[in-house]
This record gives C-alpha cells, structure tokens and sequence, in this order.
C-alpha cells in the first residue's frame, strides 16, 4: 500500500502509531522484568517470555509498516492479553507497578488502534458479501478537478468514517491528488473535494481503492459531510437489516 506522507499530518500521524507500539513494547517487557523480579516467573519463563515478546512484535511492527490486515490479528490478540494482564496484575498485592506498567500499554495499544481504524490506512470493503443487494458500496461520480468539461466517472464510496473515506476506481491517480466528488442521494447531490492519501490494489484486475481525505473548507461543507454520513449510516443499517430479514425467512 502507497501512502501520502509527503501531508504532514499524516506523516506525523503515521509516525505516532510506530512510537506508540514501541512504547507498549517496552512497557511490556519492563512489567516481565518486574514479575520475574518479584518472583512470579521464573528465570527459563522470563527467557521464553521475552524471545516470544520479540518475535511477536516484530512480526506486528511489520504488519504496521506495510499495512498488512493481519495487523488487527496482532491487535486483537495483544488487547486480550493486555486486558486480562492488567485485571490480574490489579490483584497482586505488593506489586503496584505491574497494574500501572500494562495499563499503561493498554492505554498506548487502544491509542495507536484509534489512530489506524482510519478508511485511509485500512479501509472496510466488503469483499465477502457477493449479493450486492446487501452491500454497502455506493455509487457516487468523480473527477479530476481540471476543467470544468471533463466527465465525470462513475466510482464506488466503500467506506466513510472519522472525515475520510475509500473511492474504489479503475482509474490511476496519484497520492497527493484533489478531486471531486459528486454524491447524490434521495433529493439532493453533494459534491465534496477530496485529496487522495492513500492507494491499494489488492490484486490485478481488481480497482485501486483509495484512502480519501474530504476537504471541508467552509460550515457549510461540514453539515454537507455530516448528513452525508448520517444518510451512509442510516443506508448501512438498512442493509444489515434486509439481510437480517432474508436469513430469518430460510
């Protein structure tokens, strides 16, 4: 996956999520340190502890470099370890630090998680869903934003959350590029700018599909986005719920 870190924002984003799991690394292998200090591993655990602890994270950092799915196996797991490490740790008398050295990574973990549950980092599509009467893409129009002549290109919105979304396209574009959206709806059309910030394919003859990032210039853009995204999850709702209906009537 390409990303746009020549926008500084992003950038600094995506160079936050690696100090954070770094953080959480060593806040883990410091409370190891301190159970086989106070005796609660003993030294062959403490060695086997920390070479899985190495592994597993190195495995989990490469998936946060390259933007892997399997990213959210690791986060999975290491949030239900860290859960169930934080309320045992609460128990253990004599040794405050443990609770505050994994809450504290607990806390780091659900931080770089929040940063990265982004449709610009890893966008939601339903590729598991082949009847698309229960889909949740929507047909929306796009353009280059080069002349006013040019026309418009019929795409797919497959996700939209925290003021971005993902444009599945057949058409090449370039990080760092504005284009415009046109998105009609009910009775009305909105019509958004958007740079794309992201670009991923996730195989060949497939669309690209491009992590967006609206640009809402004015308040009267955002109440546009605001009820466009109410409409979207009012939409979805609605599919999950027609979906619901036709398994119960089996």
């Amino acid at each position: 996956m390409n990303i746009n870190l020549r926008n500084l924002s992003l950038k600094q984003d995506y160079d936050r999520t690696k100090w954070l799991h770094l953080s959480h690394l060593a806040l883990v292998a410091f409370a190891f340190c301190m159970e086989w200090y106070y005796g609660k591993t003993g030294v062959l655990g403490f060695c086997i502890s920390m070479v899985f602890l190495t592994c597993f994270y190195r495995l989990s950092y490469l998936t946060i470099k390259n933007l892997y799915y399997t990213f959210w196996s690791f986060a999975g797991l290491l949030l239900i370890y860290l859960c169930m490490k934080t309320l045992i740790s609460f128990s253990i008398t004599g040794a405050p630090a443990l609770f505050y050295l994994y809450g504290l990574a607990l806390i780091f973990l659900v931080v770089e998680i929040y940063i990265l549950s982004s449709p610009i980092y890893y966008p939601i599509v339903n590729w598991w869903e082949y009847d698309f009467r229960f889909r949740y893409d929507l047909k929306i129009k796009l353009k280059e934003r080069l002349s006013e002549d040019e026309e418009w290109t019929e795409v797919r919105l497959t996700d939209l959350r925290r003021w971005a979304g993902c444009v599945a396209s057949f058409d090449d574009y370039k990080k760092g590029q504005v284009l415009e959206l046109k998105c009609p709806v009910e009775n009305k059309t909105y019509h958004f700018k958007v740079e794309v910030m992201s670009k991923r394919q996730y195989s060949v003859g497939r669309p690209f599909h491009y992590g967006v990032s609206f640009i809402l210039e004015s308040e009267h853009l955002v109440d546009d986005y605001q009820s466009f995204l109410d409409y979207w999850k009012r939409r979805k709702q609605a599919k999950r719920q027609l979906k619901l209906e036709k398994v119960s009537l089996k």
